[in-house]
């Protein structure tokens, strides 16, 4: 069983992209992982993970990609929601401006002729 295993990630500008470093610490002592061996299986075989880290851990490796830049893909979890949110307060305030426009063009009309009113029409 692992012990502490930490997975920590930092930016790599020179070729565009991420830097990742396994640790492990157990009896005193800190290891670290080295090259990956990939292995071939057959299409449908049911592997275990790589490995396994633990949530804080995990959470470390999600700051360190943050500070490298990484953020969620567009349209997923809460940063796509934001994002659509923020959209949405877009088209809204330019259909406000449109709308505001239309209404100061209508209401010299209004002024000019009272029977052109919303309350006249309804009569």
């Amino acid at each position: 069983m692992m012990h502490d295993l930490q997975v920590r990630a930092s930016a790599a500008p020179w070729w565009d992209g991420v830097n990742l470093l396994v640790i492990q610490k157990s009896h005193g002592k800190t290891g670290v992982g080295r090259t990956i061996v990939m292995h071939d299986v057959p299409l449908g075989q049911t592997v275990e993970p790589t490995c396994h880290i633990d949530n804080d851990a995990a959470q470390a490796l999600m700051d360190d990609l943050w500070n490298c830049g990484i953020r969620p893909t567009e349209g997923a979890g809460t940063a796509g929601a934001m994002k659509a949110a923020q959209d949405n307060l877009k088209d809204l305030r330019e259909e406000t401006v449109h709308l505001r426009s239309f209404v100061h063009k209508c209401l010299p009309a209004i002024h000019d002729n009272p029977s052109n009113s919303p309350a006249q029409a309804g009569e």
